[in-house]
């Protein structure tokens, strides 16, 4: 699998897993969401070629530096917001694993979804799903696991929405952005441009997470990850949320760096 392939897979999820269904944008929002995203419906969805043609920047990334086998084992343990922001981390990982062609890797956070989806009681919207994955995964069919692991996720909110669980569906999301920012922080660092920085340049999501934070209900606020994660959320807005005329520089790259990689890490740390 060539680089390209394996960052375009890698960013396509980043930028599908952070869109929820959302309130439509104002007009001076519009011109703040990034170009590889449009609006349709008062839906944010990714627009491929835009994000296929920003990925040619990173030539020589280190793509298994940045793998979290570890995340594999996670646990459904906890309450239900910190099951939901696990499997969102698990559905980040999953995506870059099946990037970089890892089968094992693959099949074993396929298992880790479904035992996190079966502990929130939307395992039937993944059962055929994550089956699917890892036997597509076992005899190495990339393009159809691709294919399975990104309407897993699609699958997923669809259910839990179906379900009455609209803020879960939005955690799961949350816990994937923060998985994808975490490793697109570590791509942007390896080898530093203001270019490749702006790619964090995301207003729009930071401001779409903290709102959604703020009108979670009072037990999932409650809760010790939603809470680091809503702090998180507010350091991050001057870093991600600057001017776009202003490069993120590279100080202000390590910053967001170690805040969402501490943020993945305490939703880990709850899960094992």
């Amino acid at each position: 699998m060539s680089k390209d392939a394996v960052k375009s897979a890698f960013c396509l999820f980043l930028a599908f897993v952070s869109f929820a269904p959302a309130e439509s944008p104002s007009p001076s929002d519009e011109s703040r969401l990034p170009r590889q995203v449009q609006r349709i419906d008062g839906v944010l969805v990714p627009v491929p070629s835009e994000i296929f043609s920003t990925l040619d920047q990173f030539h020589d990334a280190n793509w298994q530096s940045v793998l979290r086998p570890d995340l594999a084992t996670l646990q459904p343990t906890g309450n239900a917001a910190q099951i939901a922001l696990s499997l969102g981390v698990i559905i980040g990982e999953g995506f870059i694993a099946v990037a970089a062609e890892d089968g094992t890797e693959v099949q074993n956070l396929g298992k880790a979804a479904f035992k996190l989806a079966r502990a929130l009681g939307v395992e039937k919207s993944l059962l055929r799903r994550a089956a699917s994955i890892i036997d597509h995964a076992g005899r190495k069919e990339w393009a159809a696991v691709r294919k399975e692991w990104s309407a897993a996720d699609s699958d997923l909110k669809k259910a839990m929405i179906e379900i009455g669980s609209e803020p879960l569906s939005q955690l799961v999301s949350l816990g994937g952005w923060l998985r994808g920012a975490d490793a697109l922080s570590d791509l942007v660092s390896q080898h530093y441009s203001a270019v490749n920085a702006q790619l964090l340049h995301q207003p729009l999501l930071i401001d779409y997470f903290g709102k959604r934070l703020s009108q979670m209900g009072r037990k999932i606020r409650a809760d010790a990850v939603v809470i680091e994660t809503e702090k998180g959320i507010i350091q991050l807005r001057p870093l991600i949320g600057i001017e776009y005329s202003k490069p993120i520089s590279e100080q202000s790259v390590k910053e967001i760096r170690n805040i969402v990689a501490g943020l993945v890490k305490a939703i880990e740390r709850r899960a094992k």
